[in-house]
């Protein structure tokens, strides 16, 4: 996937999730430090963080997403 495209995807999601997924995934912060950077709890950074990441999912497909995707979102392989 392109970046373009991936940019596109995440523009998509709720601003706050938007925010939480750079943060965690392309910036590689973790969770406390998304945290005091948003000015929010951690445990509303790691649920924004997970809503975000399966809002991707949805949007991408089940053929776009591998299993290891599957596996950090919870889901059974």
């Amino acid at each position: 996937m392109s970046a373009e495209a991936a940019q596109a995807l995440v523009a998509r999601l709720p601003r706050a999730q938007a925010e939480v997924v750079l943060l965690r995934h392309v910036v590689c912060l973790d969770e406390s430090a998304v945290a005091r950077v948003m000015g929010r709890p951690s445990a509303v950074v790691r649920v924004l963080a997970r809503r975000g990441v399966r809002s991707l999912a949805r949007l991408l497909g089940p053929d776009d997403v591998t299993h290891d995707v599957a596996g950090t979102l919870g889901e059974s392989r």
